[in-house]
């Protein structure tokens, strides 16, 4: 009898504990999880407007995202992109008018030769600042997925640790595994292949239409198309990684989960609410699972944004005026403008690729690792 009254005053005070169990272990996740790595990464980028704990919490406890803050991070960014290049679209419509009015006035009096020296001098002035500007891509494009790279390192194991409260073992090393080789890949892919080939094709579009002749205008469409298919690729490699891991780790992990509980229900007396306590457990760590990995998601798009729209305005501000110098200029200096354009909208691709890669990654295995997984 002392034993069945002390187990039903144990029973009535773990029902009464779980309504405040459930609301502390969210808090209580987050505190373990330790996120004061990924604060200071992005603490130390003056220029972040948001930390990470910052997007956590409101995502954690259903508030909105600073979505005005972050509007207003981008638009300004965007506005001082335009201002920093009105400069050299101005020069570069000018040269190109001076340059129409000289071709046309050296036709008056049959000097080719005068009008070839000014098309050199023009073209080659041109290029200059085109490719000042383009490398100033460049060196955006690879800040950017390095900074990539740098948030995943650190999120890492923080991300497997969360997923890990979820009893998907594992799942959490697969997932540590494939977010590795998806950092490797971008980084030697970025650095011997991707970016390299895109400053070969710019130089070539550059010589290309230097002559009358496009004498490189094959290998020029043949390196960009090289660029395309490696990204298509380390996409579809990425994704099958994380399809077949996906397959095979959340099963182990379910089948372990399972034993676990079956085993607790089995505990005479109060093996059900144990039971019942677990799965709250378990769904809280589910919460801050996907939580974080949304979290991580945001952030990574805020790394992105900014970079990406400045190159994106470059490449579609230079079409523009290749486009609007072709009727009343050397097509040769519109053709020339394009290529440069071409090569900012194939870093363009590189980056959207390179998010997309850790996108996939992190939002497959929280899928596989949900409580239904």
């Amino acid at each position: 009898m002392k034993h069945f009254l002390m187990g039903c005053m144990i029973i009535c005070i773990l029902c009464m504990q779980t309504g405040s169990i459930k609301a502390a272990t969210a808090d209580d996740v987050i505190d373990e999880l330790d996120i004061s790595e990924l604060n200071s990464f992005l603490e130390d980028r003056e220029e972040m407007p948001v930390t990470f704990e910052d997007v956590l919490r409101a995502l954690v406890d259903t508030k909105e995202i600073p979505y005005e803050k972050l509007g207003d991070y981008i638009k300004d960014r965007i506005c001082m992109q335009f201002q920093e290049n009105k400069a050299l679209i101005l020069k570069l419509l000018i040269i190109s008018v001076a340059f129409s009015l000289l071709k046309n006035y050296a036709k008056e009096f049959s000097c080719s030769y005068v009008s070839e020296i000014c098309f050199f001098l023009c073209y080659c002035f041109m290029m200059i600042l085109l490719l000042q500007s383009f490398s100033v891509m460049n060196e955006t494009v690879l800040k950017t997925t390095d900074d990539m790279v740098a948030f995943m390192k650190v999120l890492i194991p923080v991300y497997c640790g969360a997923i890990s409260f979820t009893l998907n073992f594992n799942a959490s090393a697969a997932t540590y595994s494939i977010i590795f080789v998806a950092i490797y890949l971008v980084e030697w892919m970025m650095r011997y292949l991707l970016v390299p080939f895109v400053k070969i094709y710019v130089i070539l579009e550059f010589l290309n239409h230097l002559m009358e002749e496009e004498r490189f205008k094959r290998l020029a469409e043949l390196i960009a198309s090289a660029v395309k298919v490696l990204l298509k690729i380390a996409v579809s490699f990425v994704l099958g990684m994380n399809i077949i891991q996906g397959m095979i780790a959340p099963a182990m992990d379910k089948l372990a989960e399972n034993t676990i509980t079956k085993t607790m229900q089995m505990i005479p007396g109060i093996g059900n609410v144990m039971s019942g306590m677990g799965q709250i457990f378990l769904t809280s760590g589910l919460m801050i699972k996907n939580c974080l990995g949304a979290t991580a998601l945001v952030i990574l798009v805020i790394l992105c944004a900014v970079p990406f729209l400045k190159m994106a305005v470059l490449a579609v501000l230079y079409k523009f005026l290749a486009a609007v110098l072709e009727p009343i200029a050397d097509k040769r200096l519109s053709g020339g403008m394009n290529g440069i354009a071409n090569g900012g909208m194939l870093y363009l691709k590189i980056i959207s690729t390179c998010l997309m890669m850790f996108f996939l990654s992190i939002a497959l295995s929280s899928a596989a690792t949900g409580l239904g997984g």
